[in-house]
């Protein structure tokens, strides 16, 4: 019966049951890799071009070489993956009056598959299966990315299974979306990585990946360690996207009463620094956290990181060590020496009648280390000891 805003009581019930439907839709994207990274406006669109569907079992969905129609996330069931299949056998024309089913009753009968881009029968030569999907997982995404892409293996239903089918018409803002947000990672790490940049990378051939997409974007909180002081830590690489990450070295602890003033700040890491362990089997010489409420981290881990280029792995390897021997000579180095100790010695006051110590200030270092040499062959030996065991009391800590 027709209701009083002019709505009958079944659309009420249809536009309940798809706004239901949408609210499942997202709440399942929102848990899906690919999709959960999504800027939420971006995402909250998606499900009104996707649907739920239900396939039984020896279902296929596309054949290798269809071209991409759909993405599909499991929502149950398991789906397989087949690849170097019949070339031939897809391309065949479908049983007459048989068009609008997608399950072959029999070995004789041919059946179009789900998106209907080529046929199958029972006994179709899929290939060899390589994988397999289950619940929560995703599938079909990549061959959307590319406008020009075709499907790289056969997928078949291994049981009964339910799927949320997201069409190319609602992919389109997401791959524009991806395009952007890769851009943007080729960009800022062509800045802060060296040898990252357009112009440095050598020629990639037609199947080789860009090397930024080996750098795995991760969030951490505040306190989170990276690199311990005193242990031997994986080899990872990491370049700062957002936050800040403290440096630290312990202080010598037989001088520190307080144990919360054992450790000094020797750098505070910004955005676009690069840390990592260094690839030699020995002990962290600081200690890096988060100091930021949270911080965001462009991850490479080190079995990646032998398959970059070789003019990047080096680079960052140098950087690397080059970075850690400056935190090393700011933070551990406690005594002077060559023209700064000269320096030092020049900006104390010296008594006046002190012949000795005008004429040493008037020494290059190298005179200095002779005469001195010269001082302990003529020194006693108990002067000598009584000199030495001065100045290592009056040597600043290491």
């Amino acid at each position: 019966l027709p209701q009083l805003n002019g709505r009958t009581e079944e659309q009420d019930k249809e536009d309940a049951e798809k706004k239901f439907q949408e609210a499942r839709a997202l709440q399942i994207l929102k848990e899906t890799r690919f999709f959960k990274d999504l800027d939420p406006a971006i995402l909250a669109d998606v499900p009104k071009h996707a649907h739920f569907i239900k396939e039984p079992k020896g279902v296929v969905l596309f054949r290798e070489g269809d071209q991409p129609t759909n993405c599909y996330i499991i929502v149950s069931g398991t789906i397989g993956f087949f690849v170097q299949g019949d070339e031939k056998s897809p391309r065949k024309q479908v049983t007459p009056g048989f068009e609008k089913v997608h399950v072959s009753p029999n070995g004789f009968t041919r059946v179009k598959t789900r998106e209907g881009w080529s046929t199958y029968t029972v006994y179709s030569k899929l290939g060899r299966n390589i994988s397999q999907a289950h619940t929560g997982e995703v599938f079909g995404e990549l061959g959307l990315m590319e406008e020009k892409e075709v499907r790289k293996a056969s997928c078949k239903c291994f049981d009964t299974c339910e799927l949320l089918v997201v069409s190319n018409e609602a992919f389109a803002p997401v791959r524009e979306r991806i395009r952007l947000v890769e851009q943007a990672k080729c960009d800022f790490l062509a800045a802060w990585v060296p040898g990252m940049k357009p112009e440095e990378l050598p020629p990639r051939g037609p199947t080789e990946a860009h090397p930024s997409l080996m750098f795995k974007l991760q969030n951490y909180e505040k306190g989170h360690v990276f690199l311990r002081e005193g242990s031997v830590e994986e080899i990872n690489f990491y370049i700062i996207y957002s936050g800040t990450v403290k440096v630290t070295h312990k202080k010598d602890l037989r001088k520190v009463c307080d144990a919360k003033d054992s450790e000094k700040i020797v750098e505070v890491l910004e955005h676009g620094a690069m840390f990592g362990a260094l690839e030699m089997p020995t002990r962290e010489p600081f200690t890096m956290r988060v100091a930021s409420t949270d911080c965001q981290v462009f991850k490479l881990a080190g079995v990646d990181a032998n398959h970059l280029p070789e003019c990047v792995r080096t680079s960052m390897k140098l950087k690397l060590c080059a970075d850690t021997s400056s935190r090393l000579r700011k933070s551990c180095v406690g005594i002077p020496m060559g023209w700064e100790q000269q320096r030092i010695h020049a900006s104390r006051p010296r008594p006046t009648k002190d012949e000795r110590a005008a004429q040493l200030l008037r020494l290059h270092s190298r005179e200095m280390r002779t005469q001195a040499l010269d001082f302990g062959r003529r020194a006693s030996t108990v002067g000598y000891v009584g000199i030495l065991n001065r100045s290592v009391e009056s040597r600043p800590c290491v």
